[in-house]
């Protein structure tokens, strides 16, 4: 559990709504969405035929440097770090390397690659594998980027601990940034949208009871309260505490807040796993109904556990 306030300096943001904090402020306000076909694949098959993809759009625009092959997981996680930093204003070159953070979340990881790696091996042999796909198909391929995109030299960590993944990637970053171990973190979570996931949550029946499979990818700039002033940054919010626990009464509870603080989505964009969390800090942050300067609770509930982070929003 983190305690002690943090500055949200950056927000980058991929999600079904759209992509930024505008997009998905007018998502949001719209009041509706509604999910189609899967574009990547054809779902005819299976029990859901509907997902929530993130809208079209160029992500090799959206990364600092080009990259000769990225898994759809990595791309989504480049990108919403590359727009947070811009948000921030944030002249990360200006800082030690060693002060730098990173924490990302991701429950599925990189499977378009995975599976990419292992059905060439199963048809044509070992020798047949991609070396290069090969090392972007692990669950830390998005960190690994994102640490050597940003020349990471700090605390960093990877979670991958199904769909609260992202919210226990925040938890950490908040935990180091309020100790002061950091200049600043760059803490969220990616999901791709991908058959192999759409198959096995077909298989499992979760499609057939009302699944709406999303993807998405939020990441937050997150600074420490003295560091953030001390640059005149514009802060979009403090996340005064973050906790992970076992219940959503628990985890209220670890960050000082209760049910009456809990802050709901008017639109509901689908599951989008181990990003879910940091997308649902993003839409509070830009939510129209929710007042600058006030105290609202994001929550996440699911079957394993919950996670809940109190947020002020605005400086």
């Amino acid at each position: 559990m983190a305690r002690g306030a943090v500055c949200i300096t950056g927000v980058g943001v991929l999600s079904p709504l759209g992509l930024g904090l505008q997009e998905l402020a007018q998502g949001l306000a719209r009041g509706d969405f509604e999910p189609g076909p899967p574009t990547a694949f054809d779902a005819m098959l299976y029990a859901e035929e509907r997902a929530a993809e993130v809208p079209p759009v160029n992500l090799k625009e959206l990364r600092e440097t080009p990259k000769t092959y990225l898994d759809r997981c990595s791309a989504l996680a480049l990108a919403a770090c590359y727009l947070a930093v811009r948000d921030a204003s944030l002249e990360w070159h200006r800082t030690e390397p060693e002060r730098r953070g990173l924490s990302h979340g991701t429950c599925f990881g990189c499977l378009e690659s995975l599976f990419a790696v292992t059905e060439r091996m199963r048809e044509q042999g070992t020798r047949a594998a991609s070396p290069m796909i090969f090392t972007h198909s692990f669950a830390n391929s998005p960190a690994s980027l994102l640490a050597i995109e940003y020349s990471v030299r700090g605390p960093g960590a990877t979670f991958a601990d199904g769909a609260l993944s992202g919210a226990e990637a925040v938890e950490y970053g908040c935990r180091r940034t309020a100790a002061d171990a950091v200049d600043f973190c760059l803490a969220g979570g990616a999901e791709a949208l991908s058959e192999q996931v759409y198959a096995a949550l077909d298989e499992s029946g979760r499609l057939s009871e009302g699944l709406v499979v999303a993807e998405g990818a939020a990441m937050l700039v997150l600074e420490p309260v003295g560091r953030a002033e001390a640059r005149g940054a514009r802060v979009r919010g403090k996340i005064v505490g973050c906790a992970v626990a076992a219940s959503v009464a628990e985890a209220l509870m670890a960050v000082g807040a209760s049910s009456d603080d809990v802050w709901q989505p008017p639109v509901d964009w689908g599951h989008a796993f181990g990003a879910q969390f940091p997308l649902l800090l993003a839409a509070a942050l830009c939510a129209p109904e929710v007042a600058s300067g006030g105290f609202v609770a994001v929550v996440q509930e699911e079957e394993m556990g919950a996670a809940a982070a109190l947020l002020e929003v605005g400086g």
